[in-house]
């Protein structure tokens, strides 16, 4: 079914007809209003004034009655017959008076009355009494006139006055008088019908209901409508009423002076006339109003008419948004009608409805554009995303992790396939959960489950029997999905297999306690074992000891055979030290070829433990040097033994073992095989050590090494070159030889910015000799520790200090040790080729002392040999050392090398180097090793 259509614009013209109309009605009505309550208001002023002249012509008639009745009173004759009480001639009198004044003002009774209310005389009508006795004696008693209206038959004005007689009142006069008069007189001065109304009930709704009706002056009509008033609806005292064409309004004015039962007089007016005028003023101004009306919806639709066609426009222009036809609404937004409203100058919001149409029109075309863009790269992002969910549905299908859901029941909703087939169940669905947990109780698993909350996971471990029976060990992940995720409590598990991960960690735990060659226990187990040791000789008093064992020359037996015979020898070592001690007692393995012996249970008198443990060395001792046949090769070990006693855990385990290892080096330094006891005493020489070192780290950067020179001559003696000897000068100690500091150098790494302290030094010292003749032309020695020869860097070390300081490389001679070299013998080689390619001289110190074969001599290129000082002090002593020597020398000049002899002290010595064929020599003979002032002045001397 259509909807009817009707155009806004006749929506508009109706809607404000409606509103006007309204409003017009409104005025219209309002005006109504205010004319009948200016009506009512008139009404009102005419019904106070009707009661003013009602109370007025009351009082009136009561002044006019007292006077009467003092007029009578006053009469001779009549005075006289009160006073005497002569009643038959006052009644005469009263009747002559009454008939001479004809009791003009409507007087109908007089009566008089002694002081004790009988009747003197009366004249009249006597209905009333009864009324007149009781006012009467209200009068006597009172002293004054008294007045009341009294309804019976008719309604009557009644007055009684008091009849003094020397200051006493001695009689009284009644006069009733009709109220038609009254009643005439209301009617002619209020211009209305009067009636007079009686009664001993009023009711404030219908307050005539009850009432009896006296008298009427308007006759049958009027008592039609008060007739019609005793049942009709009475508003502020009033009742109004349609009858007979006319409108009668009826009004209750009260009687003054009333007595018990109240009497009224009911005022009906005639508003025929006045209702009538307000009513054709009200229809004079309808009609007005609907003529304005009339013009208004002419002049709006007028005024709409424009406006009303640009929205119809606009109104065509926007089912083409919807159409998506852009280009027909930016035509017809060029065809809109009144394009240029008041030229221009002014818009309105129609003006903006159509821009924005136009630009809506533009945003849309542009939308719709980007919308297809959007829908295809939307599609192209669906297709993705259900490849991306069926790879990660694929995923967690084939993760090698357990997936499960289950209900706060424990029965399994959701399980992935990895972790049905690895349950051991055909269907793992509707299972309970806690089935799968073996290695936790049931009662543990619920109360881990009962006390999970949002947000908090919590790790269980279990293991679970496979299809092929083998056991796996999970760690579950088990968490309580948050209330959106899901409309019942649920729980997610996560199970990783870490059954390789415990196997691991097993085999962690083995190499963190026990070496992986020996399975003897580590230094970290044998740390323990002591703590234990400690805490066992503390309750039982037992002492206990530990034997350090480090293998004589077994780095040699390593170096010339191979790790895999060491390897062996360690393996045949440890069993030995096992095979020879107690179930009780420990044997470790530290690193290389180093054992440590744990003894416990030992006796609690220190001397007899010292014998003790000196007897389970020994042992161990020998069980080590018995020989061992390894791959047909025979080996025979010795062994140095170090033994640290203890009770208690008074001292460290760490000084334990320190201790031990001091003893050790005792027995090793005093010629291996052998074994030692610690003695505190032992610390002493090792606390010097330890103050030498700490002294040494600030010798460099407290300025207190220094360089020494020793000449070196030719046959000529004529000095060809120097060597540079390192000295140090301590600020308390004095003089330190370098015997005792360089070893503690070496040892601890200082020996590295020592060294190139040195050589920059050196290097200085030869450019500073460059420009004078006595020097110039020498050559500097200085000796390289093996430490700093084997740095990466050390030849671009050599080579950034000769650029910095400008030295000459031919000038520098480096100095190395036989030993040294050989312990690498590729890179010293390799080193070497690098250093005599930039012009630096090398020279082998202290040649003849090593243990290596000479062969390797022909691969170095080497440019001088020093024979050792040990050999050249023995020459003429000791036949062999002069044979040595001499074939030094002998190879050396075969193999076109310098030699140079240090030690010279003697000229015997000098003589024999010369005839073997040395032609350089250093030593005591020629100069000590001098500090720099004193060398230039040598040098000087030399020359002269």
């Amino acid at each position: 079914m259509n909807t009817p259509y009707l155009s806004i614009r006749w929506k508009i013209i109706l809607l404000a007809s409606l509103v006007l109309g309204l409003t017009s009605a409104l005025f219209i009505w309002q005006q109504y209003r205010i004319e009948l309550n200016e009506f009512d208001l008139k009404q009102a002023e005419y019904r106070e004034r009707s009661q003013l002249i009602v109370e007025h012509l009351f009082l009136s008639q009561a002044e006019r009655m007292q006077l009467l009745a003092s007029l009578l009173v006053e009469q001779p004759n009549i005075r006289g017959h009160i006073l005497n009480k002569r009643s038959d001639q006052l009644a005469q009198a009263v009747e002559a008076i009454a008939t001479e004044l004809s009791f003009a003002q409507g007087v109908v009774t007089v009566e008089f009355h002694d002081s004790a209310q009988k009747s003197l005389a009366a004249w009249g009508d006597l209905t009333y009494s009864d009324s007149l006795v009781s006012l009467a004696r209200l009068s006597v008693t009172g002293e004054k006139p008294q007045t009341r209206v009294l309804c019976d038959r008719i309604c009557v004005h009644l007055t009684v006055i008091p009849i003094s007689h020397v200051g006493h009142t001695v009689a009284s006069v009644a006069i009733i008088s009709n109220l038609e008069t009254v009643l005439n007189d209301l009617h002619r001065l209020t211009n209305s019908d009067v009636a007079t109304l009686y009664s001993k009930a009023q009711n404030d709704h219908a307050p005539i209901s009850e009432m009896q009706i006296v008298s009427v002056s308007g006759g049958a009509v009027i008592r039609e409508v008060l007739e019609a008033a005793r049942i009709g609806f009475w508003l502020n005292g009033y009742f109004q009423l349609d009858h007979g064409g006319q409108v009668h309004q009826v009004a209750l004015i009260p009687v003054p002076l009333m007595g018990k039962n109240p009497v009224y007089f009911a005022i009906v007016s005639d508003i025929t006339r006045q209702i009538e005028a307000i009513a054709s003023e009200a229809k004079v101004h309808l009609l007005r109003g609907m003529g304005v009306l009339f013009l208004a919806m002419l002049l709006m639709y007028a005024m709409l008419r424009p406006t009303m066609r640009r929205i119809h426009h606009v109104s065509q222009i926007l089912p083409l948004l919807g159409q998506e036809k852009f280009a027909q609404v930016r035509e017809d937004y060029a065809a809109r009608p009144l394009q240029k409203w008041l030229g221009g100058r002014l818009k309105d919001e129609v003006d903006e409805l159509e821009s924005l149409a136009l630009a809506l029109a533009d945003q849309l075309e542009r939308l719709r554009s980007e919308s297809i863009r959007h829908t295809d790269s939307l599609a192209a992002q669906a297709s993705q995303l259900k490849h991306e969910r069926d790879f990660i549905s694929g995923l967690l299908d084939t993760a090698p992790v357990f997936i499960l859901s289950y209900g706060s029941d424990g029965c399994i909703q959701l399980a992935n396939a990895y972790a049905v087939e690895s349950c051991g169940l055909t269907e793992v669905l509707g299972h309970d959960y806690a089935t799968l947990f073996t290695g936790i109780s049931q009662q543990e698993y619920a109360v881990e489950m009962s006390t999970m909350e949002v947000g908090v996971v919590s790790r269980l471990e279990s293991r679970i029997t496979q299809n092929d029976g083998s056991i796996r060990n999970v760690l579950w992940f088990n968490s309580l999905l948050a209330a959106e995720l899901a409309e019942t409590p649920t729980y997610l598990s996560i199970g990783m297999d870490i059954t390789e991960h415990r196997e691991n960690e097993a085999k962690i735990h083995d190499l963190a306690f026990y070496d992986p060659l020996t399975k003897l226990p580590n230094r970290c187990m044998l740390l323990d074992c002591v703590r234990h040791a400690m805490s066992s000789s503390v309750r039982k008093h037992f002492h206990c000891a530990l034997i350090f064992i480090d293998l004589d020359h077994f780095k040699a037996i390593n170096d010339s055979k191979g790790q895999e015979i060491g390897d062996q020898l360690l393996i045949e070592t440890a069993k030995r030290l096992h095979d020879s001690v107690r179930e009780i007692d420990t044997v470790a393995h530290l690193s290389g070829d180093e054992f440590v012996v744990l003894v416990e249970e030992l006796n609690s008198e220190a001397e007899s433990a010292v014998a003790q443990i000196s007897l389970v060395a020994e042992k161990l001792r020998v069980a080590i040097s018995q020989p061992c046949l390894l791959q047909g090769f025979a080996c025979h070990l010795t062994a140095s033994v170090g033994i640290s006693l203890f009770k208690g855990n008074e001292v460290a385990v760490d000084e334990l073992l320190r201790y031990a290892n001091i003893a050790m080096s005792h027995a090793k330094e005093s010629g291996r095989n052998a074994l030692c006891v610690f003695d505190p005493s032992m610390l002493t020489g090792l606390e010097a050590r330890a103050a030498l070192e700490d002294d040494l780290r600030h010798a460099l950067p407290q300025d207190q090494l220094r360089l020494f020179y020793q000449v070196q001559m030719n046959a000529a003696a004529k000095p060809v070159g120097v060597e540079a000897l390192l000295r140090w000068f301590h600020p308390e100690r004095g003089l330190i030889p370098p015997l005792q500091f360089i070893p503690v150098a070496e040892e601890t790494g200082l020996i590295l910015p020592i060294g190139l302290w040195i050589l920059e030094t050196a290097c200085a010292q030869l450019k500073a000799w460059e420009t004078d003749t006595l020097t110039s032309e020498l050559q500097l020695a200085v000796n390289v520790s093996a430490r700093q020869f084997y740095q990466p860097d050390f030849v671009a070390i050599v080579l950034h200090t000769l650029e910095k300081t400008g030295a000459n490389p031919a000038r520098l001679k480096l100095e190395l040790t036989e030993s040294m070299v050989l312990v690498d013998i590729s890179d010293a080689i390799a080193k070497m080729q690098q250093l005599k390619n930039i012009g630096v001289r090398l020279s082998i110190d202290d040649f003849g002392t090593a243990y290596s074969s000479l062969s390797y001599l022909t691969q170095l290129p080497l440019d001088q040999l020093k024979i050792d000082q040990s050999f050249v002090r023995n020459i003429g002593v000791n036949p062999s050392d002069a044979v040595i020597v001499q074939t030094i020398i002998n190879m050396a000049n075969d193999l076109g090398m310098d030699v140079i002899a240090e030690g010279v002290e003697t000229q015997a010595q000098r003589e024999f180097l010369g005839a073997a064929g040395c032609m350089q020599y250093q030593g005591y003979l020629y100069s000590k090793p001098i500090a720099l002032d004193a060398f230039t002045d040598y040098m000087k001397t030399s020359r002269v």
